[in-house]
């Protein structure tokens, strides 16, 4: 069976944290029952420096936000795929992918469970557009976070 959860550290000193970072993502898959596969890729300032404007527009893109300067900073992305996107290399679905960017987590007094779940909620469809559906988010983020560290 292919992996479930792809982690790549685009930047060389994050590789340490890759297993930790795949763990976490099965156990979030396999509590939501989810079908598929998703892909996690761990960033920090250097990367951003150099590719971070394309992330950021793609970010701006896929929300519509055309008319407004892509955000300058972030410590969470997520880019669900499109429903049932299947993945040629390993016949799984591709769910999307989440970006962390660890440097600005730690900055922030962040951490980074809570964040890649919050990532990962998006790539099954929640949204924080509404009250309700902020409320709703949230409550999921703590069940997952709970049943995770437990």
């Amino acid at each position: 069976m292919a992996a479930r959860v792809t982690v790549v550290a685009l930047e060389p000193r994050f590789r340490v944290s890759q297993s930790q970072f795949v763990k976490l993502g099965e156990q979030l898959l396999r509590v939501t029952k989810a079908r598929g596969h998703f892909s996690i890729f761990l960033l920090g300032d250097k990367f951003l420096k150099n590719f971070g404007l394309r992330l950021r527009q793609r970010y701006a893109e896929t929300k519509n936000l055309s008319s407004k300067k892509p955000p300058k900073s972030f410590d969470v992305l997520a880019f669900p795929e499109a429903s049932n996107f299947p993945d040629p290399e390993n016949d799984q679905v591709n769910i999307g992918e989440v970006y962390l960017h660890l440097e600005e987590i730690e900055r922030r007094g962040a951490n980074p469970l809570n964040l890649l779940v919050h990532g990962y909620l998006h790539l099954i469809g929640y949204r924080h557009n509404r009250k309700s559906d902020r409320i709703a988010m949230e409550k999921m983020e703590k069940k997952l976070i709970r049943l995770i560290r437990a």
